[in-house]
């Protein structure tokens, strides 16, 4: 073989070994942008489902003890309205049934919650969450970091969640009648608003499919505090001028973590 020729060949292969050395930091590089994004629209999803899941318990608590049609009808429009908002959320988050699981085992009669010292361990997002083919050592010691991170996350928002829907059944818990009525309308109109608040700073997060499910979660937020505002008026009207209603006196309110 002549030398010009095995020169050009030694040329052609540095050529090629650069290359695919530079193809591999770009995939790298692309696989640990996806893994964040995959992670972002996780934990989006995970906050979004937690909301949803006490919509659904509260729905079920204010179908059980009202007695007013309306109220009833309003409760099981939000249990049925947001499970399937959950199921659609599901798409995102692969854990959901699991983190959905954990909520409701918490509230069970009788559970313990986890000691504030030994928080209970949630699944951390799986798609993305793992290093991918052509990931680097260093790229892979960051999804991991990243894994850890958002799993933590996830853990502390459940908690949070959980002790937050069980104070809220408290107070409503201690109300009767039209004033039960009347506390559980109030509820889902702030609730609701928080949720139009969240899901308005989402609506231009992750990719077209996930906003595209915010932008009809917004509409169904705002047809839902629409009826609970309406609901609201209509009992108030119903009742006439009334005296000013005292909280029942109970013990007080205790967090999960007290009990």
């Amino acid at each position: 073989m002549h030398t010009g020729t095995i020169t050009t060949w030694a040329g052609i292969i540095t050529s090629l070994t650069l290359f695919v050395a530079q193809n591999t930091r770009d995939t790298a590089a692309q696989t640990q942008q996806g893994q964040q994004q995959d992670s972002n629209v996780q934990s989006l999803a995970a906050w979004l489902a937690l909301g949803n899941h006490a919509e659904v318990e509260l729905g079920k608590l204010a179908a059980e003890r009202s007695t007013n049609p309306e109220v009833k009808k309003f409760a099981n429009q939000m249990v049925e309205d947001h499970t399937a908002f959950l199921a659609k959320l599901r798409q995102f988050m692969p854990t959901l049934d699991e983190l959905r699981g954990e909520a409701e085992r918490r509230l069970q009669p009788g559970a313990q919650p986890a000691a504030p010292d030994q928080p209970r361990t949630l699944p951390a997002p799986q798609q993305g969450a793992a290093p991918r083919p052509g990931a680097l050592p260093a790229q892979q010691e960051q999804a991991q970091q990243a894994r850890e991170h958002h799993g933590q996350m996830l853990q502390i928002a459940n908690r949070a969640a959980q002790i937050e829907l069980a104070l809220t059944r408290q107070l409503l818990e201690r109300y009767t009648g039209p004033d039960f009525d009347m506390a559980y309308l109030g509820q889902q109109i702030v609730a609701h608003t928080h949720m139009l608040a969240v899901l308005e700073a989402m609506k231009n997060e992750g990719p077209r499919e996930f906003q595209q499910q915010v932008a009809q979660g917004i509409e169904v937020t705002k047809h839902h505090m629409g009826e609970a505002q309406r609901l609201a008026r209509s009992l108030a009207d119903q009742e006439g001028p009334r005296q000013e209603v005292k909280t029942p006196v109970r013990e007080k309110a205790t967090s999960p973590n007290e009990q």
